[in-house]
C-alpha cells in the first residue's frame, strides 16, 4: 500500500516539473525595460546688434544708387495699380554699341558731345495683379539713366537713334514675357553708368536703380 501511494506521488511530482517548464518566467526574472531618457537643453547664445541710423540705411539700401541690381537680376515691382518684373540682359556702349545701331538705323549721326551711346537689352515680365498692359514710359513709369551723379529722362535725350523694334516703350500684356532693347546715352568718362526705372521723379522713395556694366 505504501508502495502503491510512493508510485503515484512520483509521477505526480513529474508531470508538475514537466509543466512547470511551460510557465511564464517569474517577475523577478524578466528582462527590465529600457527607460527613456530626456534629451538634454543645450544653451543657444544668441548675439543681439543695434545698428545706428547710417548703418540702417546701408542695410535697406538695395535697388539705390549705391547698391543697384545686378545685371542678370531679375527685380519684381508691385504697387497698388500695377506688377511687372524687370532685368537688365545685357548693356553695349561706344563703338559696339554703334556697330550695332548702324544695322538698324543707317542714317544715325551719333551722340552729342561729351557722350556716347549705349544699347540696353532687358527682359520684361507683366504681374498678375491687373489686367492692363505694363507700359515702361509715360506717366505711368519713368525711364532714366543715372550718369555722373545726374538723372535724366530716357524719352527726354536728344541725340538717339531711331527705328528700333520693339521700343521700350511697348506695352506688354498681362502673363507676358517681352525682350526689349533700347539706346540711352552716358557721360563719356562714367565707367558705371545705372538704369532708373521710377513712377515719378528720380529721387522718389520706391526709384530702382540697375547696373549696366
Amino acid at each position: 500500500m505504501r508502495l502503491s501511494q510512493l508510485t503515484i506521488g512520483i509521477m505526480l511530482g513529474c508531470s508538475l516539473v514537466a509543466c512547470g517548464g511551460n510557465q511564464a518566467p517569474s517577475p523577478t526574472n524578466a528582462p527590465i525595460p529600457t527607460a527613456t531618457v530626456a534629451p538634454t537643453e543645450q544653451l543657444v547664445e544668441v548675439t543681439v546688434t543695434y545698428l545706428d541710423d547710417a548703418e540702417l540705411d546701408t542695410a535697406f539700401s538695395f535697388g539705390t544708387a549705391n547698391d543697384p541690381i545686378v545685371k542678370g537680376e531679375m527685380l519684381m515691382m508691385a504697387s497698388t495699380d500695377r506688377s511687372f518684373a524687370f532685368e537688365v540682359v545685357d548693356f553695349e556702349r561706344g563703338a559696339q554699341a554703334l556697330t550695332t545701331i548702324t544695322t538698324l538705323d543707317p542714317t544715325y549721326a551719333g551722340p552729342p558731345a561729351g557722350y556716347e551711346v549705349g544699347l540696353v537689352r532687358a527682359k520684361i515680365t507683366h504681374g498678375r495683379t491687373h489686367p492692363e498692359p505694363v507700359v515702361l514710359d509715360g506717366a505711368q513709369i519713368s525711364l532714366l539713366v543715372f550718369s555722373n551723379a545726374e538723372y535724366r529722362s530716357v524719352k527726354d535725350m536728344q541725340g538717339l537713334p531711331c527705328c528700333f523694334e520693339p521700343r521700350f516703350d511697348t506695352p506688354v500684356a498681362k502673363g507676358e514675357m517681352l525682350e526689349v532693347y533700347f539706346p540711352i546715352l552716358v557721360a563719356l568718362d562714367d565707367p558705371n553708368p545705372l538704369l532708373v526705372i521710377n513712377r515719378d521723379n528720380a529721387d522718389n522713395a520706391d526709384a530702382e536703380h540697375f547696373a549696366l556694366q
